[in-house]
């Protein structure tokens, strides 16, 4: 009896507390905070992450970090906090989201700050881009995590009692052990472990940053590291010394009868002083809550039901749950929810965006996606990603001018992105008449370009459009029926189309023209490059490049490998297994040994 009053007890313990009237929303200029820990402590704790983010602007200058939506949920007591924390002994946690970032706390006192504090750091440290390792990361939190308000100003760099002693009771790591650790070594995750780790990490960051030798080549020995310096090779460029030197010099600096620690001003604007503080209702709260149980999802699923049961009315109950199935890969499962939520009007732009790639996922074709990127840039106009979409998809439906005005409104791009959406862009201006502009953005997809394959492939097409006669485009921003070889897919890149005769058939292949000499041979699809008029495949074949060219494409059957005919995506290919027929017909200026009469997809 006694074991089964227990297992009720913690059933009930463990069961996600149910939102009620006394959770608060309170609203500053940078965050949202959710919590049943009172007026007071709302107000309090809000403002102090006013001035630690006030603080981290002026000493990081520009950072993602800082434009992206934080929210903060704080619960009033362990009993509350308890079903939703992320691990043993975790007193606070940072959980990224679709839409904003997540900061949880057990609660708003004092003694849970720098918890919470640290995990903003790896929310910064993370949209910063920086690749740092882990000993670096978890020591620059732990360090920075000390934050402490005093006035109008900021302390950094407090001694950290509890890692002092684990460092004075335990064996250090060497140095170059401790640079080593990632997330999944045993001085990571095993918990006898753990403390050393955590306590040399911060130890180590706090001599680099705030110790007067080593404090002005921190930030240089920072991007060494995150550039893929080797350890050894930073300390010695940035300070002379070698691993065991600067571990001489830790230990030093922990005997020492004085510890460094550094003031900060970090004065409140007057407007953040004043947060605006509200009842959440009930509807609102229960997502906030359903969001934490991500790392369960079973849990969490069962959540939104009962919220979709209660509120049948509600796109944000069905975006939350087309998203939980999408990250549990079921798109099958995911794409009813994304419907409704559209249909009962979801105002979030990503949630657009999102809905669109996933239908695309399925095999949608472009009237299903478009209206979708549509929808999102007109909710968000400076929606970047949704506007590098719907130009792609627009120029797959050969709508050029149109596909401009959206790759045009991309303005910032990611390095991975730039040359796929210059040359999109080069190739829409072709369309519409623009020569002038074409080479311009072709000009730029090459400066942007890094594969020497890619290098090649856009060289030529620059010779293509600096020396090829103008005509074909038409003027004044109208799509044209061109009859090149080269379109745009819907996925970012170039793709060569087999197009119809004016009668609608094929016509038929060379291959099958009377006294001509066919050579077969099967390889790797390594590479398409797209010429303008003229396509170029490279295939390995018996550990060697072998060229070809296609001069027409309506003259080359394409079949995939259940006999469907299928486009080619021109760049750099995924390794399938081809069979290709062609003419020998070698041409000095391509590289090419002949050219393609037909390509079998095995």
């Amino acid at each position: 009896m006694a074991a089964i009053l227990v297992g009720l007890l913690w059933l009930f313990l463990a069961q996600p507390a149910a939102p009620a009237e006394q959770w608060l929303r309170v609203n500053s200029e940078n965050f949202e905070l959710f919590t049943t820990a009172g007026e007071k402590s709302a107000r309090q704790g809000i403002l102090y992450f006013e001035q630690v983010r006030g603080f981290f602007l002026k000493v990081l200058g520009d950072n993602p970090g800082f434009a992206q939506p934080v929210r903060l949920v704080a619960f009033r007591s362990e009993k509350e906090y308890l079903p939703y924390r992320s691990g043993e002994n975790v007193t606070a946690y940072y959980q990224p989201g679709q839409d904003r970032d997540y900061i949880v706390m057990m609660s708003l006192g004092s003694q849970f700050y720098h918890s919470a504090v640290h995990e903003y750091v790896h929310l910064l440290i993370k949209h910063s881009g920086m690749k740092i390792p882990l000993w670096l990361n978890e020591g620059f939190a732990e360090v920075y995590g000390t934050l402490t308000p005093m006035g109008d100003k900021v302390r950094v760099g407090t001694i950290i009692a509890g890692w002092m002693q684990v460092l004075e009771r335990e064996k250090w790591l060497h140095l170059e052990t401790l640079f080593e650790v990632d997330h999944k070594s045993s001085h990571y995750n095993e918990k006898d472990r753990r403390g050393v780790f955590y306590a040399q990490s911060w130890a180590l960051t706090h001599m680099l940053n705030l110790f007067a030798p080593y404090r002005s080549g921190f930030p240089a020995f920072m991007r060494f590291v995150a550039s893929g310096t080797s350890h050894a090779d930073a300390l010695q460029r940035v300070y002379g010394k070698s691993a065991e030197q600067v571990g001489k010099d830790l230990q030093l600096y922990l005997r020492g009868h004085s510890f460094n620690a550094a003031l900060f001003d970090a004065k409140l604007e007057k407007p953040l002083e004043n947060p605006k503080i509200q009842a959440a209702g009930a509807l609102e709260a229960g997502l906030v809550l359903a969001k934490l149980l991500t790392r369960k999802k079973d849990a969490a699923r069962e959540t939104y039901r009962k919220l979709a049961a209660e509120h049948p009315k509600s796109w944000e109950v069905e975006e939350a749950l087309g998203y939980l199935e999408w990250m549990d890969d079921n798109q099958e499962a995911a794409r009813p929810h994304f419907a409704r939520a559209v249909e009962l009007g979801c105002r979030t732009a990503k949630t657009y965006m999102d809905y669109a790639m996933l239908l695309r996922l399925g095999g949608s074709g472009q009237s299903s996606v478009i209206p979708l990127l549509r929808k999102a840039v007109e909710l968000q106009p400076d929606f970047r990603e949704a506007h590098y979409h719907l130009g792609f998809a627009l120029l797959d439906q050969k709508e050029y001018s149109q596909a401009l005005n959206h790759l045009v409104a991309v303005k910032v791009v990611s390095e991975d992105k730039a040359v796929n959406l210059f040359r999109a862009m080069a190739w829409a201006f072709l369309q519409v008449g623009n020569r002038e502009e074409a080479q311009k953005a072709a000009k730029r997809a090459r400066d942007s370009a890094r594969k020497p394959d890619e290098i090649a492939s856009l060289d030529e097409f620059l010779r293509y459009l600096t020396n090829a006669p103008t005509g074909a485009p038409a003027t004044g921003g109208q799509p044209v029926k061109s009859e090149e070889a080269v379109e745009t897919s819907a996925g970012g890149t170039p793709r060569l189309v087999r197009r119809p005769t004016p009668g609608g058939e094929p016509a038929p292949p060379e291959s099958k023209q009377p006294g001509v000499a066919v050579t077969t041979l099967e390889g790797i699809l390594d590479q398409v490059d797209c010429l303008g008029e003229v396509a170029r495949l490279r295939i390995v074949f018996q550990g060697r490049r072998v060229m070809l060219a296609i001069r027409d494409p309506k003259q080359v059957v394409v079949n995939g490998t259940n006999g469907e005919q299928m486009n080619l995506p021109c760049g750099v290919q995924d390794g399938a297994r081809v069979v290709v027929e062609y003419v020998w017909s070698p041409d000095g200026k391509l590289g090419t040994s002949g050219n393609v009469t037909a390509i079998r997809f095995r």
